[in-house]
């Protein structure tokens, strides 16, 4: 019998091959797991860039108020007053930010300004993660407080705090509590965003305190330029000559400052300053720099218009040059074009597409006493029978825009009766009267209506041409 060699290997011990379908469960549940971990992790980094990047915003807390019982028994709580006083401040924000929308400025921004405004309920389900970053961040964050107490017998007082500025609103009884909120939330954006407070004292054309905000931005040297427009553009006054030198000052300096970007919306100011300083020829100029820079401004096409309207009536009545008028018209027409629905714009052409109409009366009836009649008399004729197919036309796409309102109407009869058209204006004024529902503007309508209106008794002429009595 044989013996097997020695040092023989040991027959190798062969492991079956692992089934695919196993291979592969393997593989997914490791791929499964790994996406997972991933996925986890992005969320995790998401959320604190989330909460970085929303406490590293400057944000103005407002806690809720403290009120007294005369204003909690209306049904007023703190978060309700805080509320208010909140919506407030974005409804003055969205109204100042208009001016810098509508005229193309890039949005202030200064050291101190807020980015957002909000209330201290916190619905944050990280509250944890949330504390944490506050703490880092907690330089960006001012809070704000009110207390409202009783005042007097029947008055009420807020105190309102923002940071460590206080101020004191008083009201003489509860119904002043409107006015004091509005008041509230003009000291906040003092205090926070002076530049969009001024804007909105602009458009509500409250120079006062447009004037007291913009001197205390004009320390600001990075957006000295803007506060300088801004200061410019409130000293603006249509019977003021004095303002209007100041104005064209202030201007002037923004002018030399200004990005050639924001040079039209200067030269626009600045035209309206020396149009009320009656200074034609300045006007003009500054005008037409701002049409150069923005021909979209359909404002400047308008007061470009009314100058040259001032030229044509001014004008010696022998030496009217039609020309200004026509171009003049043309202006008008042109800021149609690029505000369709501008009320201004159309007011202005139908007055002066009346100055024309009268022009050319005025040139046929003078001619009717030359035998034979010039033929330029004919065409006199002619035209101001054309031009009154225009105005009808222009008036009748206003009340299209505007309909059923008793200012289109009020506006046509001011026209009509400045040329004498005064059955037309009566017309006029009293389809506006009949427009109109508030009070207080019917009675002053009436005043135009009675100016007009014939006296008793007294002869008039019918369509007919017959004489009749009132």
């Amino acid at each position: 019998m044989e013996t097997p060699p020695e040092n023989q290997p040991a027959p190798a011990v062969v492991t079956p091959p692992t089934p695919f379908f196993e291979r592969f469960t393997n593989f997914v549940e490791t791929f499964r797991k790994v996406v997972v971990d991933i996925l986890v992790f992005l969320i995790v980094i998401i959320f604190f860039i989330t909460l970085i990047n929303h406490y590293s915003k400057k944000q103005l807390i407002i806690y809720p108020f403290k009120a007294c019982t005369a204003i909690t028994n209306q049904g007023y709580t703190g978060e309700i007053l805080t509320s208010m006083v909140l919506d407030r401040i974005h409804q003055i924000k969205n109204a100042g930010s208009i001016y810098y929308r509508q005229n193309q400025l890039e949005m202030p921004s200064w050291d101190n300004g807020i980015d957002e405004y909000k209330d201290a309920v916190n619905n944050d389900i990280f509250t944890q993660a949330s504390t944490l970053v506050k703490f880092f961040y907690s330089n960006n964050i001012k809070t704000a407080a009110g207390d409202i107490v009783a005042y007097g017998k029947h008055g009420i007082a807020l105190h309102m705090r923002v940071g460590d500025d206080m101020i004191q609103l008083i009201a003489d009884s509860t119904s002043g509590l409107d006015n004091l909120i509005d008041k509230a939330a003009q000291f906040v954006l003092e205090k926070t965003d002076p530049y969009n407070l001024a804007s909105y004292y602009l458009s509500q054309q409250d120079p006062v305190n447009c004037l007291r905000i913009t001197q205390k931005l004009l320390n600001d040297k990075k957006l000295h330029t803007l506060a300088l427009q801004l200061r410019g553009s409130a000293y603006i006054k249509v019977d003021s000559c004095a303002d209007n030198v100041i104005a064209i000052k202030f201007l002037d300096s923004a002018l030399k400052n200004s990005k050639e970007k924001d040079k039209w919306l200067v030269y626009w100011n600045l035209g309206r300053a020396y149009f009320f300083q009656n200074d034609t020829a300045h006007a003009i100029k500054s005008f037409v720099e701002s049409i150069k820079r923005n021909p979209e401004n359909h404002s400047a096409y308008r007061y470009y218009g009314d100058l040259l309207r001032i030229e044509f009536e001014n004008a010696g009545y022998d030496k009217k040059p039609i020309k200004k008028l026509d171009d003049a018209i043309d202006k008008y027409k042109t800021a149609i074009d690029y505000s369709p629905s501008e009320f201004n714009e159309y007011v202005s052409l139908i007055s002066a597409l009346y100055d024309k109409k009268a022009y050319y009366e005025r040139q046929y009836y003078a001619g009717l006493h030359n035998h034979p009649v010039p033929q330029e008399v004919k065409t006199g004729k002619a035209q101001s029978e054309i031009l009154a197919v225009n105005i009808g036309d222009t008036f009748r796409t206003l009340t299209e825009i505007y309909p059923d309102t008793c200012m289109t109407y009020f506006k046509l009869g001011q026209i009509q009766e400045a040329h004498y058209q005064c059955a037309d204006a009566l017309a006029s004024y009293q389809k506006a009267k009949a427009l109109c529902k508030d009070t207080l503007v019917q009675r002053q309508i009436g005043f135009y209506i009675d100016k007009i209106s014939p006296a008793p008794g007294s002869a008039t002429v019918n369509k007919k041409g017959k004489k009749v009595h009132a």
